[in-house]
């Protein structure tokens, strides 16, 4: 039986869902289980019992639980980035709030030992951008956002969100002054 084009596209639509339930399942079980016990100790047999899906199911979605991982801080690193056209000073207060909002994703990560993978993803999407001309400046920036984040998270996210990103503002103000001394010094 040969299948209509209306048919196929049902179909194909059929999958992309079941696909997107399944990694969802498989998520939210290695959230659980990361709850519960040692990143390292997790095996994907643990999370395919925890999520119920079939072993199948996991397998078309997921080799290992690191390809978890990496959707996970994708997805969060998409959402961390929603917002659009801000002034500085808003978006660290997004920043800051988002990272208090997911604190227990983000204190997950922390407690695993992962959270470089922030780190890690942000600077593989500047490769993917552009992969023969490195943007140092952006590079250097990410590090400083998403240590400032993380350092923030471990002491306990203090403040408000607004106090935080008040105080980047003035360490950036500060870096910017160190900076071009040290400029001036090598220029001299």
């Amino acid at each position: 039986m040969q299948l209509t084009e209306k048919q196929k596209k049902t179909l194909k639509a059929n999958n992309l869902e079941s696909n997107r339930i399944t990694r969802e399942a498989m998520q939210g079980a290695l959230y659980i289980l990361m709850d519960e016990k040692p990143y390292k100790e997790i095996t994907m047999t643990d999370i395919i019992r925890k999520s119920g899906v079939s072993r199948s199911a996991c397998y078309r979605n997921y080799k290992t639980k690191e390809d978890i991982i990496h959707d996970i801080v994708t997805d969060f690193l998409a959402e961390l980035m929603t917002l659009r056209d801000p002034t500085m000073l808003e978006s660290w207060s997004f920043a800051f709030a988002f990272f208090r909002k997911n604190k227990k994703s983000i204190g997950l990560l922390m407690k695993a030992g992962l959270e470089h993978l922030l780190l890690d993803s942000l600077n593989q999407e500047l490769l993917r951008i552009a992969p023969d001309a490195p943007d140092l400046t952006q590079a250097i920036n990410n590090g400083i956002i998403i240590n400032s984040l993380i350092y923030w998270s471990k002491c306990g996210m203090p403040g408000t969100d607004d106090e935080a990103a008040k105080r980047i503002m003035e360490s950036y103000r500060e870096i910017m002054e160190y900076v071009s001394a040290q400029i001036s010094d090598a220029d001299a």
